[in-house]
């Protein structure tokens, strides 16, 4: 008798099977496109429309919608998408229980853009979205008795994202992204983020802001508990190869972030000629940052920044810009202005090529055509307190070293008894100057020792130069510097 159950139960198991393939393979919910798009615009505010067709499968069971468009109501498409596809597992769905194997989008693309208003191309108009939020708050209590639909995979495959700014005139493009989204986890008895766990893989052929790019993107990433990690993250810049990790507090108000950043051998040759288009810098640096800070409002960033910025080269060239030269000019004249040695510095060869201080045959006419060959490049910059401390700057060429010492202040942007000096062999300064001002008018102080200098230079020419205004030549040097960079 048992046996005959057991025989009876699978043979009506296998026709209800057979039955649910036959009820797929006859559904046909193209005809309820209309009745899906109304629905979708009821809900969102947005018009969704399904272009292709809408079909059904039995393995695995699922749903998939061709050539979907979104826009908002009587404007062009900001989104498109030529596939999406949902697939549920068959035992959990017999037992009335939706568990969604896998979600997949296909080629999308996306379109941001920045209105002259200042608003975005997918805003909905403050009526439409007012009505959108009071039905969501009158259906509040109806969605918590929604029964949880647990997702185990999410896949965004070939995506396109171009964003437009017209106010700014910038743009910015992503090109062939790959998103997977895994071992999720929902857990109800926790609260907001707390209750969400995944394990994230992003690949990206092409990253382009502006004249910037970035190649062949790829990151690794999770959270958990509110924590956002990236535990690895690689890409091409410059034809250099670049790596790094960050973490992502978002359980406060205000999300706390770390970030570390590494990149070895950058060629200062392809930066040149793909951001400046013309040869002006040659040569490897490397490059280790590292920063944490709160994300807020730009000033309690600054506020809160704490950072470690490194780069280090050797064999740097510097086309165009005679550093020698210019230094020299102080021995003929005494009227080196030497903020913009200060400026490549504190910016290194990248940041001081962007800058107008790069333009050399309009500062030192003697400069023109020349070139600098750095043998060794140093710059370690400290930051805490909302104040830059220049721990470790210099540069050498062939004939002379300079250092950088002193603070920055970087919520008011100004110079705080920043000093660039002329090194001898005793790391004393033979030359200096105080930098002062802001960062965007910066001025130059005579130090004593550019005092003294000038003033023996003046009594050189009356046959007397030996003391001049107590300074005593003979006396032991006050040491500037003390670092990485070696006197040439």
């Amino acid at each position: 008798m048992a046996k005959k159950l057991l025989i009876g139960s699978v043979i009506l198991f296998a026709l209800g099977i057979v039955g649910l393939v036959v009820a797929i393979s006859m559904l046909d919910l193209n005809k309820h496109k209309p009745k899906i798009e109304q629905m979708a615009l009821e809900a969102s505010g947005y018009s969704l429309k399904i272009n292709g067709d809408i079909s059904v499968s039995f393995a695995p069971v699922g749903i998939k919608l061709k050539d979907i468009s979104v826009s908002k109501p009587n404007e062009k498409p900001f989104t498109t998408l030529k596939e999406l596809s949902v697939a549920i597992k068959l035992i959990p769905f017999l037992k009335q229980n939706i568990e969604v194997d896998y979600v997949v989008l296909s080629d999308l693309n996306l379109h941001v853009e920045k209105l002259k208003n200042g608003k975005f191309n997918f805003e909905l108009a403050k009526k439409e979205a007012l009505t959108k939020t009071t039905q969501e708050n009158n259906t509040t209590e109806e969605k918590r008795q929604v029964p949880l639909i647990n997702i185990n995979e999410i896949r965004v495959e070939n995506t396109n994202v171009e964003y437009i700014d017209t106010v700014a005139n910038t743009t910015a493009k992503v090109t062939d992204m790959d998103v997977v989204v895994n071992s999720i986890v929902y857990d109800t008895s926790k609260k907001e983020l707390n209750a969400i766990a995944f394990l994230g893989d992003v690949k990206i052929k092409n990253i382009a802001y502006q004249k910037y790019n970035a190649k062949d993107l790829h990151v690794k990433f999770s959270l958990k508990n509110s924590i956002a990690n990236v535990n690895s993250m690689s890409y091409n810049i410059f034809d250099s190869v670049a790596s790094g990790k960050a973490k992502i507090d978002l359980s406060t108000k205000t999300p706390k972030v770390e970030f570390a950043q590494n990149i070895p051998k950058l060629k200062l040759k392809n930066f040149s000629k793909e951001i400046l288009e013309k040869d002006l810098l040659d040569g490897e640096l490397n490059l280790d940052v590292t920063l944490a800070t709160i994300l807020d409002t730009p000033l309690v960033i600054k506020k809160n920044l704490k950072s470690e910025v490194i780069f280090d080269g050797q064999g740097i060239g510097i086309i165009g810009y005679d550093l020698d030269k210019i230094i020299g000019g102080y021995d003929k004249s005494q009227s080196v202005d030497m903020v913009d040695i200060g400026s490549l510095l504190v910016a290194g060869p990248i940041g001081f090529a962007l800058s107008k201080s790069s333009d050399a045959s309009t500062v030192y006419s003697g400069a023109k055509s020349g070139q600098t060959l750095l043998k060794h490049l140093h710059v370690k910059i400290d930051v805490a307190n909302a104040k830059a401390k220049l721990t470790d700057v210099a540069i050498a060429t062939g004939k002379n070293r300079v250092a950088l010492k002193g603070d920055l202040d970087i919520v008011n942007e100004k110079f705080l008894d920043v000093k660039v000096g002329v090194l001898d062999a005793k790391n004393c300064a033979k030359y200096s100057q105080t930098i002062i001002g802001t960062f965007s008018k910066p001025s130059v102080k005579l130090d004593e020792s550019a005092v003294n200098s000038i003033v023996n230079m003046a009594s050189s020419l009356f046959g007397s130069s030996k003391k001049v205004l107590g300074a005593d030549t003979n006396k032991e040097c006050t040491v500037f510097y003390n670092g990485a960079v070696k006197q040439p």
